[in-house]
C-alpha cells in the first residue's frame, strides 16, 4: 500500500526456523478476510488505521471486534487481495504488476506458499456476493462460472489471463531452482525502503530475489561478488543476462538473479 518495506524487511530478518525438519506456510489471501490482529505489535496503530481506511477506500469493508470498553478494534479486513492493495483507478498494466510484485515475495521467502484459487485467477471485489448474503467474508468468494472464467483465461486482453500467466510464470521459474526449496536457507538484506531483497540457497544454486514495491524506477549499485554472486549473472525471471553492478528495476518490477 505504502511501498515502505521497512517493516517487512525488519519482521523477515528476525524469523526464527524451530528445526531443520518443519518450515513456514506463507500466505497472503484465503477465503478468509486479511487478519489484523497479528499485525499489532510489528505495525503501529497509525499505519494500521490506515490499512483500515485505504481498504475502505478501495471498496472493502472491515470487520470490528467488541472491546468491553464501548470501543470496537478492527480484526479483518475484508476484499480482495488485489483490490486492497491496488487502488480502483489503477489500470490493468499498473494492477498486475504491483500485484505480481507483492505476490512474488509469498513465492520467495523461505517455506510452503499456500496460493489462494481467486488470487491465481486475479479475482476482484464480489459485491454481489456481499450484498445477497449479508456476510463481509463473500466479497472474497467470489462463486465462479467454468464458462465464463475459461473464456477470460484465453483472452489476452482480459486482467485474469494476464495474472494467471505472469503467475503462472513465477511458479514455474520457481520450481526449476532449488534454492526454493522450503528448508533452503534465507538471508534479508536491507537495502532501501522501496525495495525488498532476499537471498534463496546457497552455492552455485543461490537466488537474489528482488522486488520494487513502489511505483518509480530504482537504481540499484550492488555488489554482487560480495554477496555470493560471481562471474556472468542472469535475471531468470526476464530471461536476460546482467552486465552491470546498476541494476535498474522498473516500476513494479521482480527479478530473480543467479550465476550464470
Amino acid at each position: 500500500m505504502t511501498g515502505d518495506t521497512s517493516k517487512l524487511t525488519e519482521w523477515a530478518a528476525q524469523l526464527e526456523f524451530p528445526s531443520d525438519h518443519t518450515t513456514f506456510f506463507n500466505f497472503l489471501a484465503s477465503h478468509d478476510g486479511i487478519g489484523v490482529t497479528p499485525a499489532r505489535g510489528i505495525l503501529s496503530e497509525e499505519e494500521i488505521d490506515f490499512m483500515v481506511e485505504t481498504v475502505k477506500s478501495h471498496g472493502g469493508v472491515v470487520s470490528y471486534k467488541d472491546n468491553g470498553d464501548g470501543t470496537q478494534s478492527a480484526y479483518e479486513l475484508n476484499i480482495s487481495f488485489m483490490d486492497a492493495i491496488c487502488h480502483p483507478e489503477e489500470s490493468d498494466q499498473v494492477r498486475v504488476s504491483k500485484f505480481i510484485a507483492a505476490q512474488s515475495i509469498l513465492l520467495s521467502l523461505r517455506g510452503v506458499p499456500g496460493i489462494y484459487a481467486h488470487s491465481i485467477l486475479g479475482s476482484r471485489n464480489d459485491y454481489a456476493g456481499l450484498e445477497s448474503s449479508g456476510i463481509n467474508r463473500r466479497i472474497n468468494r467470489e462463486k465462479l462460472e467454468r464458462g465464463k472464467l475459461e473464456s477470460e483465461l484465453q483472452d489476452p486482453t482480459s486482467l485474469r489471463h494476464q495474472v494467471f500467466n505472469a503467475y503462472k510464470h513465477l511458479i514455474q521459474v520457481r520450481r526449476e531452482n532449488k534454492a526454493f526449496h522450503p528448508n533452503a536457507p534465507q538471508d534479508v538484506l536491507r537495502l532501501e525502503t522501496g525495495v525488498f531483497a532476499l537471498v534463496r540457497g546457497t552455492g552455485a544454486d543461490k537466488i537474489l530475489c528482488l522486488v520494487n514495491t513502489e511505483g518509480k524506477s530504482k537504481e540499484l549499485r550492488i555488489d554482487f561478488p560480495e554477496i555470493g554472486f560471481p562471474g556472468e549473472l542472469r535475471d531468470l525471471l526476464a530471461d536476460e543476462e546482467i552486465n552491470s553492478t546498476v541494476l535498474e528495476l522498473k516500476p513494479y518490477q521482480v527479478a530473480w538473479i543467479k550465476s550464470a
